[in-house]
């Protein structure tokens, strides 16, 4: 297994290809919901978010991560409600 360790882009516009560069900054990844995702899992430990049940299994999901989305699913009560409303403040 080989890492990725450098990286070119050809861009095509209007059926036109352009020749292979390379970026300025290099080879870059970033997680935009990791810092979200520290934040869920402590909300778990603590117990402030239980989550939706599935099945008669005890499984239990509590949010789902999309490329530019989150789904969040809690109780739907005025507790959960503020729950939510504190666990999105403290994203910020």
């Amino acid at each position: 297994m080989r890492c990725v360790c450098s990286v070119s882009y050809s861009v095509s516009l209007n059926g036109s290809t352009s020749e292979w560069f390379s970026p300025s900054r290099g080879l870059r990844q970033w997680d935009p919901f990791k810092g979200f995702s520290i934040l869920i899992e402590e909300a778990k430990r603590k117990g402030l978010m239980r989550g939706a049940p599935i099945g008669r299994a005890r499984f239990s999901i509590n949010h789902l991560f999309f490329a530019d989305d989150i789904i969040l699913f809690g109780d739907a009560s005025c507790t959960g409600r503020k729950q939510f409303k504190m666990l999105l403040r403290n994203m910020n």
